[in-house]
């Protein structure tokens, strides 16, 4: 016995004296490929992907297919480390296509993964999160009171970034509808979709479930109605989605979907429901392995490879817009309320307009110079300028070829009257709440 364990000891100092060694090469900048390295970084990613891939079947065909490429000595030319990471990712991926999956060669992240999880690493990607605001990109308030969300991406959950992304929604909890634009949304953390989701759901909802196939017990995660945010609970709701939409972004997308809870503007997504946390692989690699697998108890399944698809499929470029009209049109639709739909036809003109802005030629925009009662009318580096006498003057946008609006300022919108010769004969000013003013050229 006591024979086995001093086999066991010298095996133990070889293995470390071994990496000690290649550490020192990858740390130092320079890290070479040898046979023995070589074998021992394929044994290690072979025997993680076969016993820790969420999918049984498919990691023993990725594995085999390495350990027979090498073998065949496909992989014993390479002597670039970040080579070697892109053609094993190739290889690995031509027998299962997991957009979750990679291999990296990034000899930092690898010593910040190399330590314990709660020092290093997580100081950095506290770090990182706090900088980007924790993924919201950009609040916004669209014309007819739209709230907009650009979300990049989903920070972990901490008081921090709870505190942001409650304090994202309380600023559009007045908005007629809110867009969440989700179109270079990327992965992150559950726990902060369920945040999100909390927001538009009132009563509690399943959000994921995860089964970890080295671990006996699921793990469930569920919005929460919370008291304090409760104004956005009836407040249409509709995400942006794009080829690129990927991960935690498909499952907030997916999750409100499921319930009825939003309208999808835009494309397939890509279709990555695994969880894939990153690893530390060998001496400076880095591994994404999908090692829990996703499942909604509304649909007993998931989005991976398949994607989320949209309620009204468009471009991703154009979703924006579409989303938008279809928010006024279903607004304009349902109010009786006639002064209502004065503001509302006005806000789906100008948003129509903006959308769609045409090119007035230089000649036009010249003959449109002058002064008309109280407005002064002039031009400058090719722009038309409007101010009523003794006020702020707007730079003039076009709307359609005789109608203007002015930048920066949306309560009323100038028309210019033409007459047989095509000459401006006077100016209609058509007002936000309905007025309308007549101002002839003197």
């Amino acid at each position: 016995m006591k024979s086995n364990w001093n086999l066991l000891k010298l095996f133990f100092i070889i293995q470390i004296v071994f990496s000690l060694n290649i550490y020192s090469q990858t740390y130092n900048n320079t890290f070479v490929l040898n046979k023995a390295i070589l074998k021992d970084f394929i044994d290690t990613l072979a025997f993680k992907i076969d016993n820790k891939y969420v999918l049984p079947e498919k990691a023993t065909a990725m594995s085999n297919y390495i350990k027979k490429r090498y073998k065949e000595g496909y992989y014993d030319k390479i002597t670039d480390p970040n080579m070697l990471a892109d053609v094993l990712n190739k290889d690995i991926l031509s027998i299962h296509n997991d957009e979750h999956f990679y291999i990296e060669y990034n000899p930092k992240l690898a010593k910040e993964l190399s330590v314990p999880p709660d020092s290093i690493y997580l100081a950095e990607q506290l770090k990182t999160n706090k900088a980007k605001n924790y993924g919201f990109k950009k609040i916004e308030i669209l014309n007819g009171n739209i709230g907009y969300i650009d979300l990049s991406y989903f920070a972990s959950l901490n008081p921090e970034s709870e505190k942001t992304a409650n304090a994202a929604f309380q600023v559009l909890s007045n908005c007629k509808a809110i867009i969440i634009d989700l179109r270079y949304g990327m992965g992150g953390q559950p726990e902060m979709v369920c945040c999100i989701a909390k927001h538009f759901l009132k009563e509690n909802t399943h959000i994921l479930q995860s089964n970890f196939r080295s671990l006996d017990r699921d793990y469930n995660y569920y919005s929460e109605p919370d008291d304090n945010y409760t104004s956005l609970y009836n407040t249409p709701l509709y995400i942006l989605t794009s080829y690129k939409t990927f991960s935690a972004a498909e499952l907030l997308s997916y999750s409100l979907q499921n319930v009825n809870r939003v309208k999808i503007v835009g494309e397939q997504t890509r279709g990555g429901a695994h969880s894939a946390p990153k690893a530390l692989l060998y001496n400076g690699f880095i591994i994404a392995l999908s090692l829990g697998k996703a499942t909604s108890k509304a649909t007993n399944t998931n989005w991976e490879r398949v994607g989320v698809t949209p309620d009204i499929k468009t471009t991703a470029e154009n979703s924006l817009e579409v989303a938008e009209l279809d928010i006024f049109e279903n607004y304009f639709k349902h109010s009786k309320d006639s002064i209502e739909k004065i503001m509302l036809k006005w806000q789906l003109d100008l948003l129509k307009a903006k959308n769609s802005e045409p090119i007035i030629d230089s000649r036009t925009l010249k003959k449109r110079v002058g002064v008309y009662s109280y407005i002064d009318i002039s031009m400058k580096n090719n722009n038309l300028y409007y101010e009523r006498i003794g006020k702020t003057k707007f730079p003039l946008v076009p709307m359609t070829q005789n109608k203007m609006r002015l930048r920066g300022n949306d309560s009323f919108i100038v028309e210019f009257i033409v007459d047989r010769c095509n000459n401006v004969k006077e100016i209609i000013t058509y007002n936000e709440d309905g007025r309308i003013e007549h101002s002839v050229r003197n």
